[in-house]
């Protein structure tokens, strides 16, 4: 865009957002052009910061009318590039939109917009709905909790429920066009309960990062929270064993999270990593969180959990409760790195898992089954250590174990143009393996995005493309972030 066209959008903007609401400035303009991961960086034109879902409409009828390319954009804990604007244009930062308008208790349901964080609902929910609660992701607080259902992301309440983006009840969105639109219930029910059941519009927007609209209210499901609740630290010995160990608790449906890291992950985290070396004697760690209602209920998922892993080990797959987290400070330092305190400790790592100036993080992962994760954690690890990389990954089990993420943690130096282009090269190792094994990558950048589309239905891609140029005529809308 040439600076006499961004200058007269800027005005046309400031004229319904308000002057200063719309940013110009070079050094602000660099803050919305990267992420924390290796994706190269893009300048947008200009950054509008709309207050209401009137000025979003507006706004974007503007921008189709003149064929600008706008971005949206929430809390800027983006990852795989999918806010940077590849091609330019606006940015529409919906920070200021963010307004708890509902929680109700008797449907367990919370109404939001983009703006608001994982942090704004967790202390209004403290306040004033304490026996509810949200499925969180391992991310900072102030991480939007719409975009992060929006992208399908993964939280606490994985295993019991599937991914977040199964968590929406229904949402409000602007168009392409400016026109909006209501999902769900509340397209013909003043209530938000669910997305049944009239013809499921929602999964217009869910998973299509940003490409096919902007997403302006969301209702999202709560979750009773119960009085009874701990974690339990299980170590399982052999990679090979962790579909059969898991799978068989999961199926027993005592457990509401389990959440594994490699053990060298714990071996970084206590700064005990060797390469070549196995430092811990069991080979995953996975977290489970067990609730209940009453304490007998709890000893009882408790005790049950316990009878699986004896049996387990008798018969030759070798699993064990390595400490309550309630009663062990250390098993609470496990759980934290690098989940919530990522953003501290992760980043402050390097390539070989220690401490070093300059870090950078990044990470790539799909979705796909339990059975899938032995093989893939070996393949990763002959990929990462030949690259010098410490093999660092991750699991959690979703939707009552019929599917499952695999995701390595990548620290980087990211002032060092020559690790950071092996950091995307070994990525794309990574990607095309699991692709290969049959995952699907989970908030893919644009590359891993391309590599799926060469493997999708061929009917399914027409549709696809058919779809988004109903919505979105002048391709307006985060193009490129779709991979067709």
């Amino acid at each position: 865009m040439n600076e006499e066209d961004r200058k007269a959008l800027a005005e046309d903007v400031a004229g319904i957002v308000g002057e200063a609401h719309v940013l110009v400035d070079p050094p602000v303009l660099d803050n919305y052009s990267r992420d924390m991961t290796v994706e190269p960086p893009c300048l947008p034109d200009l950054v509008a910061m709309p207050g209401s879902v009137d000025e979003v409409q507006q706004v974007v009828k503007l921008a189709n009318a003149r064929k600008v390319p706008i971005v949206p954009f929430a809390t800027g804990t983006n990852l795989g590039g999918l806010t940077i604007p590849r091609k330019g244009g606006m940015i529409i930062d919906l920070k200021r939109m963010n307004r708890i308008l509902e929680v109700n208790e008797d449907s367990m349901y919370i109404v939001l917009e983009p703006g608001v964080s994982f942090g704004d609902v967790e202390r209004h929910l403290k306040r004033n709905h304490p026996g509810l609660k949200i499925s969180q992701p391992a991310a900072p607080a102030f991480t939007s909790v719409v975009a992060n259902y929006l992208l399908g992301g993964l939280g606490t309440l994985a295993m019991k429920a599937g991914c977040h983006g199964d968590m929406i009840n229904g949402l409000e969105a602007v168009l392409p066009t400016g026109e909006k639109i209501l999902t769900g219930s509340a397209s013909a029910s003043p209530h938000w309960f669910s997305r049944h059941p009239l013809p499921d519009f929602c999964g217009l927007f869910v998973d299509w990062k940003g490409t096919s609209g902007i997403v302006t209210k969301a209702s999202i499901q709560l979750w009773p929270k119960q009085p009874f609740e701990d974690y339990y630290a299980v170590g399982i010995w052999d990679i090979d064993h962790v579909p059969a160990v898991l799978g068989r608790i999961v199926k027993a449906e005592i457990t509401e999270e389990q959440s594994g890291r490699t053990r060298e992950v714990v071996e970084v985290g206590f700064g005990m990593y060797k390469p070549g070396e196995q430092q811990l004697p069991w080979d995953l760690l996975v977290m489970h969180r067990l609730a209940g209602a009453s304490k007998k209920l709890f000893d009882a998922k408790v005790e049950l959990l316990q009878e699986i892993l004896e049996d387990e080990t008798k018969q030759g797959r070798r699993a064990e409760i390595l400490w309550d987290f309630s009663a062990n400070e250390v098993a609470r330092r496990v759980s934290e790195f690098p989940t919530t305190g990522f953003v501290l400790s992760w980043m402050d790592l390097g390539k070989e898992g220690v401490k070093k100036p300059g870090g950078g993080s990044t990470w790539v992962g799909g979705y796909g089954t339990l059975e899938q994760f032995p093989g893939g954690i070996k393949k990763a690890r002959e990929i990462m250590e030949r690259h010098k990389f410490v093999p660092m990954g991750s699991q959690r089990t979703m939707g009552l174990g019929r599917y499952s993420i695999m995701r390595f943690l990548i620290p980087y130096n990211r002032k060092d143009a020559e690790e950071v282009q092996e950091v995307r090269e070994m990525m794309k190792e990574l990607a095309r393996m699991e692709l290969d094994q049959g995952a699907l990558m989970y908030k893919a950048p644009e590359w891993a995005t391309e590599m799926m589309m060469e493997k999708v239905d061929p009917g399914y891609l027409d549709l696809l493309k058919r779809i988004k140029e109903l919505l979105d005529p002048n391709d307006i809308m985060n193009p490129g972030k779709l991979g067709i």
